[in-house]
């Protein structure tokens, strides 16, 4: 796919060529995604549930398999997504499907990513892939405010719109995680 985009490369003033589903990426072109200016997105959720096939069916591929990390090392940029409805749904199982899974699996833990890198590329990254990154994507002014805010691996609260929508009970508000005393407690 690599070689048919790169040909191409003066054509993309407009639009930004991605490779969907870069689960298998060859070492010669982990850095080449960089250097021809193509976004690496895939979904880390694939990597749990394609494992054992993958170990099974194709054991002398799966040293460079969902290879975020090396991709990420080589320049590339990330964009990652759930590939709803075949997979949950939830990014916070991808964000740890791309962080901690695959240490805790012992299955080549150096292909992982921190966690500021997996929620960069599923939020400012997979903005940038979108040719959204002036609307979406980012905490900043003027841009559309969608945002789960997550504790200790929980979720306490969700802004659509930029308005609180949810907030888990007994979720502490920022005005009582000050110290100043939140709308239900007692007076």
């Amino acid at each position: 796919a690599l070689d048919a985009l790169q040909p191409r490369r003066r054509a993309w003033s407009k639009w930004r060529p991605r490779i969907e589903h870069a689960q298998c990426v060859h070492p010669k072109d982990q850095k080449r995604f960089a250097s021809i200016g193509v976004i690496a997105s895939m979904q880390p959720i694939h990597a749990v549930s394609d494992r054992e096939l993958a170990d099974t069916e194709w054991p002398s591929v799966t040293a460079n398999a969902y290879a975020w990390g090396a991709l990420q090392r080589g320049g590339a940029r990330l964009a990652f997504g759930s590939d709803a409805p075949v997979e949950s749904a939830d990014p916070l199982l991808g964000i740890d499907a791309a962080t901690g899974w695959r240490r805790r699996a012992r299955w080549h833990p150096e292909l992982a990513v921190i966690k500021a890198s997996a929620v960069r590329a599923y939020t400012s990254d997979a903005a940038y892939a979108a040719g959204m990154e002036d609307e979406v994507g980012s905490l900043k002014p003027g841009f559309l405010c969608d945002l789960t805010v997550v504790h200790d691996g929980k979720v306490e609260a969700t802004v659509v719109g930029g308005r609180l929508r949810w907030r888990r009970p007994g979720a502490a508000s920022r005005r009582s995680a000050s110290g100043a005393r939140s709308r239900s407690s007692p007076r």
